[in-house]
């Protein structure tokens, strides 16, 4: 073997090494990626269900308040129709 072949067999060798080497490394970087898309998934999916049961729980609260709001309109639809009741009343006792 020739002295330029000898060189062209390391060189060729110290290639292959490096390749070698980087494709570890890139497979342990997918790896780590999934790892990360996972955890970022079970995340999402955890914010998603609060997001449900908070828009749940407002619905809620918001059907309590309109039904609150319903009760209190009657309340002083009474209030002023039995105020103008009493009212007529006392102007008719004064006359």
């Amino acid at each position: 073997m020739s002295l330029k072949s000898k060189a062209e067999l390391q060189l060729t060798n110290t290639k292959l090494l490096d390749l070698s080497t980087e494709i570890d490394l890139l497979r342990r970087q997918a790896i780590d990626k999934e790892a990360q898309l996972r955890k970022q998934k079970k995340e999402e999916t955890s914010l998603q269900e609060d997001i449900r049961q908070k828009g749940f729980a407002i619905h809620e609260k918001d059907n309590m308040i309109g039904e609150k709001e319903k009760k209190i309109y009657a309340l002083k639809r009474r209030l002023k129709s039995s105020r103008s009741s009493s009212s007529c009343l006392i102007t008719k006792s004064k006359s």
